[in-house]
């Protein structure tokens, strides 16, 4: 490679063999994968946006703590108050302001 590029006049054409990814033992052109994965994204993105519920069952299904009795009710609660506040909204549009409002609303529950 380095010949190629060390023999090359200014004026001719260098042609730079095309790099190659291997995975599971398979190489694969990089600009093919490149290409295939910003296709994948861009569908998903137009497909399904995870939502507050997905981000929830990650949430319990990875903390520790999920076993316990008292932190799944108190968790499905909290979560249920927000559902039905907000309902399932997408993550990337849930911002500080639901949760101010969020907050704000349970405060206002608990004032007589």
């Amino acid at each position: 490679m380095t010949a190629l590029v060390a023999n090359a006049s200014h004026n001719e054409l260098l042609i730079i063999p095309k790099r190659k990814v291997r995975l599971h033992g398979i190489e694969f052109d990089e600009d093919f994968l490149s290409a295939l994965v910003a296709k994948h994204l861009t569908q998903q993105r137009w497909q399904t946006l995870p939502r507050f519920s997905d981000a929830f069952d990650i949430y319990m299904r990875e903390n520790p703590s999920a076993h316990r009795h008292k932190f799944r009710i108190v968790s499905q609660h909290a979560y249920s108050l927000l559902v039905s506040q907000f309902g399932d909204v997408a993550l990337d549009e849930l911002r500080h302001a639901h949760i101010t409002q969020f907050r704000d609303h349970q405060l206002a529950d608990l004032v007589p």
